[in-house]
């Protein structure tokens, strides 16, 4: 604009400098024709600055009446501005026909795949930030009071049944056998479990000697069974039942394993016994302080273990090779499948649409308050900024249209006179 600026002053002053020269010439034709063409020069050129002048300022600092048009104006030219952006310009109908034929999803789509990394980069640090701003006591207390109802309108007898039919079918029921005997023999051979079996032992000898049937022959198995060797005894019984149980473990075809299992396969048709249980053991232990502290220490453990896994970001992070990974299997997904694209463009539309309804009107609002808080010389600023060169440009036309109409009108002066 200073360039243009410049020229105008320019073109001003030569049309001055004129005025000057033809009216210190001798009279003649160039004289009179340089005259008229430089004082209508003259005067064109000051009509133009001072018309241009007015728009912005009071010319010399007078406030002559319409001059500053634009400050003074201000108000009436945010709401003009308003209406001529949500009335022509940006009216509901026009966007929502461009919008009709922008391919959406195909632009979602393209600035995915452009910024993948970037886009899985900032997704995985929001989702381990969320996670380690989660309070687990306040999550497991709000928790407490929905999982104890789910707990108890659960139908035990129906799920017990199934998962007891779900561990034989897996075999699990075996496994359950060989580790239940896996244990019992170790168990037998223990000073405790002798000592058991010899307290036993006893008492089935002692009641044998009290009984009715066998008082007659008192006097000759009451010596007999003094003489016995309880510890040894017992010690053998255990001996003999670890070596049975060893087989049972070990060998197949064992008749007592097949009867063992065939007992625990039949489990399932005991579910209606095993439910009532199953829910009063859940109940207390739900109705019990341990449920909240259990559940909050389960919650507490999966934190530490998603922040441990995932915690970490970068270009080596796993979670963000997982999401980018699930992020490019989507974006194939919805590239590929036509209908899915388009329920989701549709959809994408509708909402939109009804973004613009619901907002339309803020667009002039924000065009009205932005020019409503502009200061005065922010505005005369920002309107020189765009359009000042152009209007430079119209003081040095008018001087020169204003020269071509003095040379006119003095030819026809000459002409006629």
């Amino acid at each position: 604009m200073n360039k243009a600026k410049t020229v105008a002053w320019f073109s001003l002053g030569i049309a001055a400098a004129g005025a000057v020269v033809a009216h210190l010439l001798p009279p003649s034709t160039g004289a009179g024709l340089l005259g008229a063409a430089s004082d209508a020069a003259l005067a064109g050129g000051l009509a133009d600055l001072y018309a241009v002048t007015a728009l912005f300022r009071h010319p010399l600092g007078l406030k002559i009446p319409h001059t500053a048009i634009l400050p003074q104006s201000r108000i009436e030219l945010a709401r003009a501005a308003k209406g001529l952006v949500m009335e022509d310009w940006l009216t509901k109908e026009a966007i929502l026909d461009k919008l009709r034929t922008v391919d959406i999803v195909g632009a979602i789509v393209k600035m995915a795949r452009a910024h993948q990394m970037a886009l899985a980069s900032g997704i995985a640090s929001m989702l381990v930030g969320v996670v380690s701003q989660i309070d687990i006591e306040a999550v497991a207390a709000r928790l407490v009071s929905p999982l104890s109802s789910m707990i108890r309108d659960v139908d035990f007898e129906r799920w017990v049944e199934r998962a007891l039919q779900w561990a034989v079918h897996r075999g699990y029921h075996e496994q359950l056998l060989d580790v239940a005997l896996a244990e019992i023999t170790p168990a037998m051979r223990t000073t405790e479990a002798r000592e058991i079996a010899e307290g036993l032992l006893r008492d089935i000898v002692s009641g044998l000697q009290q009984s009715p049937k066998l008082a007659k022959f008192s006097m000759f198995l009451t010596p007999l069974l003094g003489m016995l060797d309880y510890a040894a005894i017992s010690q053998q019984i255990l001996f003999v039942l670890a070596e049975q149980i060893e087989q049972i473990r070990f060998e197949p075809s064992n008749i007592y394993r097949k009867r063992l299992l065939d007992g625990l396969e039949r489990l399932p048709s005991y579910a209606d016994r095993l439910a009532p249980q199953v829910r009063s053991l859940i109940d207390e232990w739900v109705e019990g302080d341990g449920f909240q502290s259990g559940l909050t220490e389960v919650l507490k453990k999966i934190k530490v273990f998603a922040l441990a896994e995932f915690g970490t970001t970068g270009e080596s992070s796993h979670l963000e090779r997982m999401i980018s990974r699930l992020l490019a299997e989507e974006l194939d997904h919805l590239q590929s499948d036509e209908s899915r694209r388009t329920a989701v463009d549709e959809w994408l539309r509708i909402q939109l649409a009804s973004i613009v309804d619901r907002n339309h009107e803020m667009l002039g609002v924000l065009v009205e308050e932005s020019l409503t808080k502009l200061s005065d010389d922010l505005l005369v600023e920002t309107i020189e900024a765009k359009v000042g060169h152009h209007l430079q440009w119209i003081r040095v036309n008018g001087a020169i249209v204003g020269g071509l109409v003095g040379v006119v009108i003095y030819g026809i002066s000459r002409a006629v006179g």
